[in-house]
């Protein structure tokens, strides 16, 4: 029996694809490896949460949120957070595959996805072999089967940890989203004391907290042991202690992975397909909130009676539209700019930023803004950064032409 879809992966990006794919009453198959939870924590802003269809997977939820630049200097931002319940989102997105027919193949993992003239073959290690008309890969960052050319070359990473928070964070209905203080870092401890990082801090009930050391971007990637030292020596700064960690996350996302070739006739979804946003490393919302685009996308191609080429070229210019790839060239702009600020040039880059309008940072920060909120973003920035950050912005700015014309 032919599959009209087989994809390759199993994790949040692949499940939203699948499920979006047999809504359409498409023949699915899942190449989904050993059952296991997803590790990573899922947090966003509530809005965009909603947008993407994920408000009834929402786990702590806070009224707001606050960036912390100085013991004199706290900003609430006035917009809620949330933390997906990422257990109960996998389950969720099971169950729907279940009832919608999707086979998943566990314990097997993909060797092989050959595209011919009328479809892809996959193969997994266990031998089992799966004829279908499109073939995705949905294998993460370090994608298996796709051509692309290039590698990322900047990176977010984080060293996280979950426990019993001493004293319990001072408001249970406020998550610090950046506390960008730096008192505690010097060169005595620290290698690079320049490097920029924050700290992620979600109060979680009952005396428990998850709090994270990040390193937004940069290149090349700060360190695991630089971010656990730091977290470390931040705790003791602010007194708190966290006597038994229950949770440990270690966290390496590449912010700036080069596109696929879009002309293949194998489709890429999630991190295999650079879903990453640039400037905040976020994915969730745009992988689920593109999903039933990409799935009408192929569901029309593949009842046009098109062959593989046509219906992946179809499906891709679904997952990255002309407005995409215009946003995603500014938002690389952005990050570059990042990875060329030390710590306290990036502390004032965010006083900056988050001085303007919600209406206009949200719009910058968004996975699925238009191109004018981006503009509108950068050109504030500009006019209201101080002189370093805006002379940093001039300067790279002799690179932002070249961007747009990658875009075009």
């Amino acid at each position: 029996m032919v599959r009209d879809v087989v994809i390759a992966g199993a994790g949040p990006a692949a499940l939203a694809l699948a499920d979006a794919l047999a809504a359409r009453d498409l023949g699915v198959t899942v190449i989904a490896g050993a059952p296991a939870p997803w590790p990573n924590t899922y947090g966003d802003w509530v809005d965009e949460l909603a947008d993407a269809g994920l408000s009834d997977v929402l786990g702590t939820t806070w009224s707001d949120a606050r960036v912390i630049l100085a013991d004199d200097d706290v900003r609430a931002l006035g917009r809620a957070y949330a933390r997906v319940d990422g257990e109960a989102l996998r389950q969720r997105q099971l169950d729907r595959c279940a009832a919608r027919g999707v086979d998943i193949l566990w314990d097997e993992l993909a060797a092989e996805l050959q595209v011919d003239d009328r479809g892809t073959t996959a193969v997994t290690d266990a031998g089992t072999v799966v004829r279908a008309r499109l073939g995705v890969d949905a294998t993460g960052h370090q994608a298996r089967f796709l051509r692309r050319s290039g590698a990322a070359t900047s990176w977010q990473t984080a060293v996280g940890w979950e426990g019993p928070l001493t004293p319990a964070l001072d408001d249970p209905s406020v998550m610090t989203f950046m506390d960008l203080r730096t008192d505690h870092v010097d060169g005595a401890n620290d290698p690079t004391p320049d490097t920029p990082t924050f700290v992620y801090a979600m109060p979680l009930g009952s005396g428990r907290a998850f709090v994270e050391e990040t390193a937004l971007v940069a290149s090349p990637a700060v360190s695991f042991d630089v971010l656990r030292s730091r977290l470390e020596r931040r705790l003791a700064h602010l007194g708190w202690s966290m006597d038994a960690v229950h949770a440990t996350e270690h966290c390496r996302i590449p912010m700036d992975t080069p596109l696929p070739d879009r002309e293949q006739p194998l489709l890429g979804y999630g991190g295999a397909a650079s879903l990453v946003h640039p400037a905040s490393g976020y994915m969730l919302a745009r992988a689920f909130g593109t999903a039933p685009e990409v799935a009408a996308a192929v569901s029309d191609a593949l009842r046009a009676g098109h062959g593989p080429a046509a219906v992946a070229r179809a499906a891709w210019h679904a997952v990255w539209t002309d407005d995409d790839l215009l946003r995603r060239q500014l938002h690389l702009f952005g990050s570059e700019l990042l990875t060329r600020l030390d710590a306290s040039e990036q502390r004032a880059f965010f006083g900056a930023f988050f001085s303007m309008p919600r209406s206009t940072w949200s719009g910058y920060l968004s996975s699925r803004g238009d191109v004018a909120s981006v503009v509108r973003a950068m050109a504030s920035m500009l006019v209201h950064s101080g002189f370093r950050i805006r002379w940093k912005l001039l300067r790279s700015g002799a690179r932002l032409p070249r961007a747009l014309l990658r875009a075009v």
